[in-house]
């Protein structure tokens, strides 16, 4: 099988940037200016014969430019992806190319009535490789355990924009937050091969709130929800497909004592039915082909001393079987999957810190239409990070 490779050309442009920043971070004293690269890379195989397996090497790099009112960020990536997986004995997929950058912009106006208000824009600038050949699209995996397997799943789209507000409101005893946030999506060429199929995704909503108790200064609870309602897509000017409302809860405790921080948390996510087209346009499905899901987990750092903090994260996430009859074609029976790892952060200088982290998962796929007899995946992410600070305090 190929081995994914690095991308010297986005090395070559993050270190560009690091060479450029002093000088721009000249521009503002009390601005400060953050550069971060990171490499992930990642493997994966099965019990199953012939073997499947699989492997990607994640380069991404950002930089950001922070104020005490305003700030801005901008990200880039380059993926190398090959796995075996539709036609085990040969690479089914392999793609070495560069992701869809994106920017950020933020403005912190004055609070009002005891109200701290963000304002924001993102942007989705279509850098990415993302006109695939028919061949390269049948062998995409499409089990949801690919987005478990491969961190990176999507190289390219179009050109989107996502303005967005939040608002937090202290009380006594911790905070609420309410925010909204708006995708408005680009149409892009999903093929290089096939004409006319310009392919648009529904804009994108997104609502969500959050709150903070604090029972003491050393415990606190976290409650986050959120809803995301997606517009129809369409292809050639045709409606084509409409993604369920999807919502999602996440609950966190953190205690600290001393030089321990340990977050104990549970995300709950559920979906509505989809709806496809068919006779007459768009119908919503019999049954929902969505899968519901619950993660379990716990965090815990450790600062050693003020050079070195250790990490580790252990959890179970479990996707439940989607609605329809296991004879069906349209089964899924999800998956369960175990993770645990963890890492470091050495911070070289007041300016300096690198990162490692290292996490293992094993998943036990259920039978579905794709894996009769299901499988049990296992494998390893390496991430490794430097961030580097210019101007400031």
């Amino acid at each position: 099988m190929k081995t994914p490779q690095k991308s010297a050309a986005t090395v070559m442009a993050f270190l560009f940037a690091v060479i450029s920043a002093p000088a721009f971070a000249e521009d503002d004293g009390d601005g400060k200016l953050l550069l971060q690269i990171n490499e992930n890379r990642g493997s994966w195989s099965a019990n199953s014969s012939p073997k499947k397996e699989g492997g990607q090497n994640y380069l991404y790099f950002s930089a950001g430019y922070y104020t005490p009112n305003y700030g801005i960020t901008a990200l880039g990536a380059h993926g190398d992806t090959a796995y075996r997986y539709n036609s085990p004995s040969k690479d089914d997929f392999s793609l070495a190319a560069f992701t869809d950058s994106t920017v950020s912009l933020y403005y912190l106006p004055a609070p009002v009535a005891g109200a701290n208000i963000r304002l924001g824009a993102d942007f989705n600038i279509p850098t990415g490789h993302s006109r695939f050949s028919s061949r390269e699209l049948a062998s995409l995996m499409i089990d949801n355990v690919s987005k478990e397997l491969n961190l990176l799943s999507s190289y390219g789209k179009g050109f989107n924009i996502a303005p967005n507000v939040a608002l937090s409101v202290p009380y006594a005893k911790g905070s609420f937050g309410l925010g909204v946030r708006y995708e408005l999506t680009g149409e892009y060429d999903p093929t290089s091969d096939v004409a006319d199929d310009s392919y648009n995704p529904g804009n994108i909503l997104m609502i969500f709130a959050s709150m903070q108790y604090n029972f003491t200064e050393a415990k606190s609870l976290y409650l986050d929800v959120s809803t995301t309602m997606v517009g129809k897509d369409t292809q050639g000017g045709a409606e084509v497909f409409k993604q369920g409302n999807a919502y999602s809860l996440t609950a966190r405790y953190v205690t600290l004592e001393e030089q321990n921080r340990v977050t104990y948390g549970l995300t709950y996510g559920w979906q509505e039915n989809n709806q496809m087209y068919g006779a007459g346009g768009l119908t919503t499905e019999d049954r929902n082909t969505n899968n519901n899901y619950y993660d379990l987990f716990i965090n815990t750092a450790h600062h050693v001393d003020s050079s070195l903090a250790l990490n580790g994260i252990a959890g179970y996430k479990s996707v439940k079987p989607n609605g329809y009859d296991e004879a069906n074609a349209l089964y899924d029976g999800g998956f369960g999957k175990i993770y645990f790892g963890g890492g470091a952060t050495s911070y070289f200088s007041k300016r300096l810190y690198g990162t490692l982290d290292l996490r293992f998962f094993q998943i036990w796929n259920a039978n579905d239409a794709l894996e009769p007899g299901g499988a049990v995946y296992r494998g390893f992410n390496i991430d490794i990070g430097v961030v580097y600070s210019f101007g400031g305090a």
